[in-house]
């Protein structure tokens, strides 16, 4: 398994009251043959699939994991979702700090 380099956490509230635990899991980037560089993560919570993003460098392996990302939780926000803090439920998770939506 890949070395894990980031992580972040938040429960998610969707708009049925429904509360659910994230992990948002990075892994570091590696060379890859056929794509030039892989970065893997998984959304321990949302689905838990180890999902790849691809690039020519590690650079850009990572940044397209970071959009990845970003869409998951624009997507979740636009169906009503909302996040908290997993150790202060009364606080908001800060979405746009981490992903600017």
């Amino acid at each position: 398994m890949d070395t894990v380099i980031a992580t972040a956490e938040c429960v998610r509230i969707t708009s049925y009251g429904e509360r659910t635990p994230i992990r948002i899991e990075v892994r570091r980037p590696r060379p890859d043959r056929k794509w030039g560089w892989v970065c893997t993560f998984v959304l321990h919570g949302i689905d838990d699939e180890v999902r790849r993003a691809d690039g020519e460098d590690s650079w850009k392996a990572l940044c397209v994991c970071h959009g990845v990302v970003q869409a998951y939780f624009a997507s979740m926000l636009n169906q009503g979702d909302r996040f908290v803090r997993v150790d202060d439920e009364s606080a908001d998770f800060p979405v746009e700090a981490y992903f600017g939506v």
